[in-house]
């Protein structure tokens, strides 16, 4: 038992496995498994911060000797009969929050931020603005859903995602279904998947941040809600967006600066407008990946389209047998108010994702079975070692995902 003082003032009973202290970063955890704070100091320092708004914080009736710190939980959704695997990954993923949250407190944050400021390093100063604002939202946040869901994700990308996932582009054949075959960001800034599981095609860009909020009911009411979030950014940050209206949510692309997504600061502004905390997690490993085309069970999914249904009249191509449109601008970019800053790059990136989501949600089916039959014979050539060889279906697609990146650039 230890008696910890929250950062509400509060002061609280917690059990924990380890009698010594806590560790910075840990997790305290109510026996219910909802997260209640998250160590700030060690047991010496009897601190810890109180998670009080996002994570269905223990209501004051229940006893404080039913918390409990863990720094172990278990990962139902990783494969239950393999407890040390998932709590690995589970410590890979928590590690990582600690650091980033490490790198945030520290001194010398405000230092850099400062010495930028003074040189006149735009791009340095940016980012120390954005480090100003996540650091105050830091206290509050919680967590524990997102390091469970980061857990299992690392574990798909070690253990299966090689066997499924099928690149597009690059090109990776002779690698196929080998532990090099992975994403690959360094020959042009997006990568094109296909998940052979689900008929999942994806695009993914390594330096264009995509905000995927997910509703349940009232769509249009909640859409102006996340608006309304991301207004908000824009206010505090000089940030730009444009908008994609989904079955179920909202699209949002930063197209006014240019987002790393190994940078974990992107991650962490996901979770604090609350967006889709699987969708982060999944980020955080692959990317900023996007959906091309719809799903199995919802074969009448429109994908993702401007804000709005905000197409040009005019026909910009016709490609694969589908008429291709530009978006207007006007109505799909957020921009704050008296300014309009857009990243040239950033822009021609949205603009091939949309050509990209019009082809293949009018041609999905024909399509990617042919695609898909194309990948599994690659993979019995590869099994029983023959020449591998670049299947035309797939050298089909290529061209013509390439033909539509040139495009793009075509303003």
């Amino acid at each position: 038992m230890a008696k910890l003082l929250g950062n509400d003032g509060k002061e609280y009973t917690v059990k924990s496995e380890q009698d010594s202290k806590f560790e910075f970063g840990q997790l305290l955890i109510h026996t219910d498994h909802r997260c209640i704070g998250l160590a700030t100091g060690e047991r010496s320092q009897n601190k810890f911060s109180v998670i009080s708004n996002q994570c269905s914080a223990v209501p004051n009736s229940q006893a404080p000797e039913k918390w409990l710190a863990v720094e172990k939980p278990s990962n139902k959704r990783v494969v239950a009969d393999q407890p040390i695997l998932a709590n690995i990954y589970y410590q890979t993923a928590r590690h990582r929050v600690v650091d980033y949250w490490k790198a945030l407190k520290g001194p010398h944050r405000r230092t850099r931020g400062q010495e930028a400021k003074e040189r006149g390093d735009r791009e340095a100063n940016e980012r120390g603005t954005l480090d100003h604002y996540l650091h105050n939202q830091l206290e509050g946040m919680c967590w524990y859903d997102y390091l469970q869901k980061l857990a299992f994700t690392l574990y798909v990308d070690k253990v299966q995602r090689h066997r499924d996932i099928f690149l597009v582009l690059p090109e990776k054949d002779s690698l196929y279904q080998t532990s090099l075959h992975r994403l690959d960001y360094s020959e042009r800034r997006f990568c094109v998947t296909f998940d052979s599981r689900n008929d999942f095609l994806a695009l993914g860009f390594s330096n264009m941040l995509m905000i995927d909020f997910d509703f349940e009911a009232d769509y249009e009411k909640k859409r102006e809600a996340a608006k309304e979030k991301l207004l908000a950014l824009t206010s505090s940050l000089g940030f730009g967006w444009a908008l994609f209206d989904t079955d179920h949510g909202l699209h949002a692309f930063l197209v006014s600066h240019q987002a790393d997504y190994t940078q974990f600061r992107w991650i962490h502004l996901m979770l604090v407008i609350e967006a889709d905390p699987w969708y982060a997690a999944f980020a955080t490993v692959f990317g900023w990946q996007i959906r091309l085309n719809a799903k199995q069970a919802r074969p009448d999914d429109y994908v993702a389209r401007p804000h709005k249904s905000s197409y040009l009249p005019e026909k910009k191509a016709v490609v694969g047998g589908v008429d291709l449109f530009d978006f207007d601008p006007e109505q799909v970019l957020l921009f704050p108010s008296g300014t309009r800053q857009v990243d040239p790059v950033l822009l021609r990136q949205v603009r091939f994702h949309s050509y990209l989501t019009q082809l293949y949600r009018e041609r999905s089916g024909k399509a990617l079975d042919r695609l898909k039959c194309a990948i599994a014979d690659l993979s019995i050539r590869l099994q029983v070692e023959e020449p591998v060889y670049t299947n035309r279906f797939i050298q089909a697609e290529r061209d013509q995902i390439l033909d539509l990146w040139t495009l793009s650039d075509q303003e």
